[in-house]
């Protein structure tokens, strides 16, 4: 079985070198021979393509390694990046060597997450700057880049401590791709993720019927204790824009005895142009939470099923 290491790390925006706001966050997904890295920003002053680094430290420098750039449109920025693990970008270097990423902008205005706990200081930084990089392959970057809609609000994605800017942990790596094809493997695998989390995130009931078992409070960051089919849902732009515009998602299960479901709620309100987008990223059903029959104009969650997803 290869080592699968994943953890999400905060990125702050820094002006003429100093630390300002968390902006956004990178989710890093690191194996053996491929890494992914997936970035999002929210972002106001800037529209225009900005270049993306990562970056190692050598005798006292940071050092950086162009990967891809990232598009910011409304005050959003996404991208994706899918890295070879042991030489990124044909450079010397592998995954276990980056300390960082710096999201370049110009040399007084720039975005950065550290992965060391040590300062970026750009003033004794080499190859990052807008218009060129250390990566001398003529084969570009093997980059996913993708675009969705989010409000313009600042991020505050990943919770964490004040003084933690990184969330680590390791997950090992499914054993073989069979298990994910398996309705039944799947079921199970969700069931127990849900069930353990259940024991250990806030409990919250906001409809007036009991046709659900019990509800958690979540965050999208917090898809990533499920089993790793789920793990698509967290950066669906319909969820994101419900998560930027009320703060919280839930995890719930039907009160079917024999043949329960799990679901992800995005909270919202019933009209027929969000029940359109909704189905059209995967939220099929929309639960209100009065047990009105006209849900017009009503505040629910539009919700799809985890249970089911193969």
């Amino acid at each position: 079985m290869s080592e699968y290491k994943r953890w999400i790390a905060y990125v702050y925006s820094y002006d003429n070198g100093n630390k300002g706001n968390n902006i956004g966050y990178a989710r890093v997904e690191m194996r053996e021979s491929k890494s992914k890295i997936t970035i999002h920003i929210n972002v106001l002053s800037v529209t225009e393509p900005m270049k993306v680094y990562l970056y190692v430290r050598e005798n006292g420098r940071m050092k950086g390694i162009y990967i891809g750039d990232i598009y910011v449109r409304k005050g959003t920025g996404d991208a994706s990046f899918v890295l070879n693990s042991q030489s990124i970008e044909n450079s010397a270097y592998g995954m276990r060597d980056v300390c960082g990423l710096i999201i370049y902008h110009n040399e007084n205005k720039y975005f950065g997450s550290e992965w060391d706990d040590k300062p970026i200081e750009l003033k004794y930084s080499e190859g990052i700057k807008a218009d060129e990089s250390v990566n001398d392959s003529d084969t570009p970057p093997a980059v996913m880049q993708y675009e969705e809609e989010a409000p313009e609000e600042e991020c505050v994605e990943p919770e964490a401590s004040e003084d933690t800017d990184i969330q680590s942990e390791e997950i090992p790596e499914p054993s073989s791709d069979n298990d994910l094809t398996q309705p039944e493997s799947h079921k199970e695998k969700v069931a127990d993720a849900a069930e353990e989390m259940m024991a250990k995130y806030p409990r919250m009931y906001p409809f007036e019927d009991d046709e659900m078992l019990w509800c958690i409070r979540i965050e999208p960051q917090d898809i990533g204790h499920l089993p790793i089919d789920t793990w698509v849902i967290a950066n669906n732009s319909f969820l994101l824009h419900g998560y930027y515009s009320y703060r919280h998602l839930v995890l719930m299960k039907t009160a079917d005895k024999y043949h329960p479901s799990y679901l992800i709620g995005v909270p919202g309100v019933y009209h027929n142009k969000d029940e359109f987008m909704a189905k059209m990223f995967g939220f099929e059903l929309f639960k209100p939470m009065s047990s009105k029959e006209d849900m017009r104009g009503e505040f629910g969650y539009w919700c799809i099923s985890i249970t089911d997803i193969v």
